[in-house]
C-alpha cells in the first residue's frame, strides 16, 4: 500500500468525499504499516471452510474465510466480503498434477473509480473493481441518540477465485494461495499435503495433523522414559546406567507440555511453531552422533529447510521427520528396567505382566565395584537366578537355576557404564515359565559385595 498523508482538518473547509476518502486511506495505512514492521509474516489465511462436497462436482465454493492479503486487508467471508463458487471442470486439464486456488482482490487503483455500484452484489456482475455496493441503500438506525434513521450504502470486498493457470490475467490482483486440489483415483480432493500461508498453525488442517503426531511421539517417549525418573539412587551418584535416559527424559519433558498446548489449538505463528520445533530437535541432538544442532548429517546436508511462509507445509514436514528420527533413537532403551531389591537372602523384582512377550529378551545389569572377572566367576559357580516362589526349592537341592550368558559389553538398547556387568537370561529354560506365572524373579548371590546394585532389562527382539 502507498504511503498515504493525512487530511489537514481546519475550520471552514468546505468537505468533498475526497476528505473522508482519502483519512479511511491513511487510516488504513498506518495500521497495516504497523503490522508489517512488527510481525513477522503479517498475511495469510486465519480460518476458512471450503464445501469438500462441491469439488465431486468440479466447483470451488469458499463458504466461511477469515483472512490478511499482503496489502494488509482484512477479508472475512461472511462480513465485508463476498466471493462465488467457480467450476474448475475445464481449466484443470491435467489432472494428475496439484492444482492451485487462489483467492484475490483488485489493487487499489489512485487514478480510477474503486468502487462499482449494482443491484446484488452476490452475483457475479462482471465487476473489476476493488470494491462493489448495492445501488439500494440500507437505512441505519442512530447508534448514538435517538436521532432519525439514515439511508447508508456499504461497501463489499469483491474477492474472486483464481485459478493456477490464470496469472498472467490477474496482475491487477493481489493472490492470496489458499488451497491445492489433487485427484485420487476418481475423487478429487484437498491435498492433504499442502499448507496455505496462514496466521496460525491451526488454521490449517495439515499442519495440525503433523503437530499433533509430534505431540503423540514426544508423549509416547515420556511414558517410556518415566522409569528414568530420578531417584536417591541417582542422585548419589550410584546409578550411571540411568543418566542418558535421565537426560533425554528431561529434553523431552521440557518441551511435552509446550507441544501439548499447540496440538490444542493454542494459536500461534506457523513461524514461531517452527521455531520451537527446531529448538526441540536442537537439544535432542545432544543424543544423536548423525545430527548436528541444526539438523545437518555428519556430511553436512542439512535436513531442515528454513521457513517459507508461502509453503509451510514442507518445513513442518522436514521438522516432523528429524524429530521422529531422534525420538527413535533415545527409545532405544529398555522397554522396562525394573531394580532388584534386598529381602531377607534374595535380591527380587517385581516384573510386570506386560514385561513377558515371546519377542522380548531379559538381561541381567550387575554394578558393583568388585572386578569383572570376579562377577563372572561368581555368575557361573555361586549366583542362582529363579522365581521368587521357586528359589527355596533351587537352594534345597543345589540346582542351577535359569542359565545367564555374560556379554562383554552391553547389548543394544542398553546404555554402557563404569563397573557394570551384563548377565543374559534364557526364556526358554522351563524354569522360566514360574517367573512368568509369578510376575517375580529372584537372585541369591552368597557373599555378595556389599555396593552391588542389580537391575533386569527387557529389550525388543
Amino acid at each position: 500500500m502507498r504511503s498515504e498523508k493525512p487530511v489537514y482538518w481546519y475550520q471552514g473547509l468546505f468537505l468533498q468525499p475526497q476528505h473522508f476518502q482519502l483519512s479511511d486511506r491513511h487510516n488504513e495505512y498506518t495500521l497495516h504499516r504497523h503490522f508489517a514492521v512488527t510481525h513477522q509474516h503479517h498475511w495469510g489465511v486465519v480460518s476458512q471452510e471450503i464445501r469438500e462436497d462441491a469439488l465431486y462436482e468440479n466447483v470451488f465454493e469458499l463458504t466461511k474465510a477469515v483472512c490478511i492479503f499482503q496489502d494488509g486487508t482484512l477479508a472475512e467471508l461472511p462480513g465485508n466480503t463476498v466471493t462465488r463458487a467457480r467450476s474448475f471442470k475445464d481449466v484443470w486439464t491435467e489432472r494428475d498434477k496439484p492444482f492451485q486456488v487462489y483467492l484475490g482482490i483488485r489493487r487499489w487503483n489512485g487514478s480510477s473509480a474503486n468502487v462499482t455500484e449494482v443491484d446484488d452484489v452476490q452475483n457475479d456482475n462482471g465487476v473489476r473493481t476493488r470494491y462493489i455496493s448495492s445501488l439500494s441503500p440500507e437505512n441505519m438506525h442512530d447508534m448514538h441518540s435517538n436521532g432519525q434513521p439514515g439511508e447508508i450504502k456499504r461497501l463489499h470486498l469483491d474477492c474472486k477465485i483464481f485459478w493456477e493457470n490464470e496469472l498472467a490475467e490477474a496482475s491487477d490482483y493481489t493472490l492470496l494461495p489458499i488451497a491445492q486440489l489433487v485427484r485420487d483415483g476418481s475423487e478429487i480432493l484437498l491435498n492433504p499435503e499442502y499448507a496455505a500461508p496462514c496466521l496460525t498453525h491451526d488454521a490449517s488442517p495439515s499442519l495440525m495433523r503433523i503437530v499433533k503426531d509430534i505431540r503423540d511421539r514426544v508423549l509416547a517417549a515420556c511414558n517410556k522414559l518415566e522409569q528414568f525418573k530420578a531417584t536417591s539412587n541417582i542422585t548419589d551418584g550410584g546409578d550411571g546406567a540411568y543418566m542418558v535416559f535421565f537426560l533425554a527424559l528431561r529434553t523431552v519433558s521440557r518441551f511435552a507440555p509446550e507441544i501439548q498446548m499447540l496440538s490444542n489449538s493454542c494459536a500461534m505463528h506457523p513461524w514461531e511453531v517452527y521455531m520451537r520445533l527446531r529448538t526441540f530437535i536442537g537439544e535432542l541432538s545432544c543424543f544423536s552422533a548423525e545430527l548436528s544442532a541444526l539438523g545437518e548429517t555428519i556430511d553436512g546436508v542439512s535436513l531442515l529447510p528454513e521457513f517459507e511462509h508461502t509453503t509451510p507445509y514442507p518445513c513442518f514436514k522436514a521438522a516432523h521427520d528429524v524429530l521422529a528420527r531422534l525420538l527413535s533413537g533415545i527409545a532405544v532403551g529398555p522397554e522396562f528396567l525394573i531394580r532388584f531389591t534386598k529381602a531377607e537372602r534374595y535380591y527380587t523384582a517385581e516384573i510386570s505382566p506386560r514385561a513377558f512377550n515371546e519377542s522380548h529378551s531379559y538381561w541381567l545389569i550387575v554394578t558393583t565395584a568388585m572386578p569383572a572377572q570376579e562377577v563372572n566367576d561368581a555368575f557361573q559357580s555361586v549366583v542362582k537366578v529363579s522365581s521368587t516362589r521357586g528359589m527355596t526349592t533351587i537352594l534345597a537341592r543345589a540346582v542351577q537355576g535359569i542359565p545367564v550368558i555374560s556379554h562383554d559389553g552391553p547389548p543394544r538398547g542398553l546404555p554402557k557404564a563404569k563397573a557394570t556387568s551384563y548377565f543374559k537370561l534364557d526364556p526358554e529354560h522351563p524354569l522360566w515359565q514360574s517367573v512368568e506365572s509369578g510376575a517375580s524373579i529372584s537372585l541369591y548371590w552368597d557373599q555378595a559385595p556389599e555396593d552391588l546394585s542389580i537391575q533386569l532389562g527387557v529389550l525388543k527382539g
